[in-house]
């Protein structure tokens, strides 16, 4: 599939975008040493008033914004979500687009490398908050992680000469039938 520039680039701003509006809403806490565990307090999440003005605005905005996507061949979910307060949901094009089958909320997807960053962001909003240490071992919190002198710093960084398992993971996982997941690949380089 062809996109062309402007397509690309609302794509990759729209995504900077959500990010930002993510972490505009985390508050920083006080730091607190690594040996000391902190309790992850769940944060409860609901709907924003849609009966607002200002939050109708924005939802007319963002629709039309993503229909015009999805008409140039988007095909994602998206959630903003602000102080614990979803703004806005939506799920745009096809799981499937052979079958045509419409993108739901129960749609699994491959996100591939979108995920790197948010999975980035998450991992240094942990550190910050001491919930990790990324200096330390990846073994320290993955016991059968089977590179004991790769770092979370170094993963993160793309220097850790993991091997890409792309390259070599196909050829030992026998059920092709089944999605890897994250576990099956843990549980494949331990091996």
């Amino acid at each position: 599939m062809r996109h062309n520039k402007h397509t690309l680039l609302y794509r990759y701003t729209t995504s900077l975008l959500l990010l930002l509006l993510i972490t505009l809403g985390f508050r920083t806490a006080t730091a607190t040493p690594f040996n000391e565990a902190k309790k992850i307090i769940p944060i409860q999440i609901s709907y924003a008033d849609s009966t607002n003005p200002d939050t109708k605005r924005l939802v007319h905005r963002l629709d039309s914004f993503y229909n015009y996507q999805a008409r140039a061949g988007f095909n994602g979910s998206v959630l903003v979500g602000f102080r614990g307060k979803i703004l806005y949901e939506r799920y745009f094009g096809y799981c499937n687009y052979e079958k045509r089958d419409r993108l739901t909320p129960r749609c699994g997807v491959q996100l591939a490398s979108v995920s790197k960053t948010f999975t980035g962001a998450v991992v240094l909003f942990l550190n910050q908050h001491r919930y990790l240490n990324i200096n330390e071992p990846v073994q320290r919190y993955l016991k059968e992680f089977p590179y004991p002198g790769i770092t979370i710093k170094m993963l993160l960084c793309h220097r850790s000469g993991l091997p890409d398992y792309t390259h070599w993971a196909p050829q030992y996982w026998t059920d092709q039938r089944r999605p890897m997941y994250n576990a099956d690949l843990q549980h494949l380089m331990a091996r």
